[in-house]
């Protein structure tokens, strides 16, 4: 290989990154500029960075980085998804709260690269469920802007997955869960019924349930009287977990 003749031919600031510091008493905006040194070639007179031959100590595709780093994308979406603040309000928010000018449209962007940069997170979560001990799930129904969808989740009491489906057919259930050795506890939808694994249902939706037909048939006493001896059955188990946590040692008495 013909050696290569480099001469630096001067320092330069190509990119800066907005992002946020949490600090002990609050969040405050920082901008992060990444330097590094452009060379020419005595033989061709090109110019080009190191980064091309693996010596700089920057990312390789620093140039083409994205503007925003993670922790403020992070906030982004955090107030988009729990606080349901809109892109254009993010912005001012932004400009406002920590000084930094990036546009909505990035904003918007960052929802794709948030999921691409939690994809493996959330596979490894998956896994973790399916080959589990303890599943509890349900669904609910949500309004988007032309139609409605369905959230189901899924959680052991230690990882959490949320699932959007455009209906609420249960086939993807058999997909993921058709090996699936553990328990499923659920409310009385038939979806969980076709399922091969051991079940429990779900009291809370039981009590529910239970509630609503008192509400439609307020003058049935044998209902009335069947949600009272189902109530002080109950209560005496919920105050031992309250008092003693899940331990089968405490619960067995009852």
């Amino acid at each position: 290989m013909a050696q290569i003749w480099l001469e630096t031919i001067r320092r330069c600031v190509p990119n800066c990154f907005f992002d946020l510091k949490v600090l002990r008493h609050g969040i405050k905006g920082q901008v992060v500029a990444y330097t590094c040194a452009q060379h020419r070639c005595l033989e061709c007179e090109s110019n080009f960075h190191p980064s091309m031959f693996n010596t700089n100590p920057f990312p390789p595709s620093y140039k083409k980085a994205d503007k925003c780093l993670h922790s403020l994308k992070s906030w982004a979406m955090y107030q988009h998804v729990v606080h349901r603040t809109s892109f254009e309000n993010l912005e001012e928010m932004i400009r406002e709260y920590f000084g930094l000018n990036v546009r909505f449209r990035d904003i918007h962007a960052f929802k794709s690269l948030m999921a691409e940069y939690y994809r493996p997170t959330y596979m490894s979560l998956i896994k973790k469920l399916a080959y589990g001990h303890l599943i509890h799930t349900d669904e609910t129904e949500i309004k988007l802007k032309k139609s409605k969808g369905y959230v189901w989740v899924f959680t052991s009491l230690e990882e959490v997955v949320f699932m959007y489906k455009p209906t609420r057919e249960g086939e993807f259930l058999r997909e993921w869960l058709g090996d699936y050795k553990g328990v499923l506890v659920s409310d009385f939808y038939g979806a969980y019924d076709s399922m091969s694994c051991p079940q429990q249902k779900c009291l809370i939706h039981l009590m529910r349930d239970l509630n609503n037909d008192i509400l439609k048939n307020p003058f049935d006493e044998e209902l009335k009287g069947l949600a009272q001896e189902f109530a002080l059955l109950l209560r005496p188990m919920i105050e031992t977990v309250d008092r003693c946590g899940l331990k089968a040692h405490f619960l067995c008495k009852h």
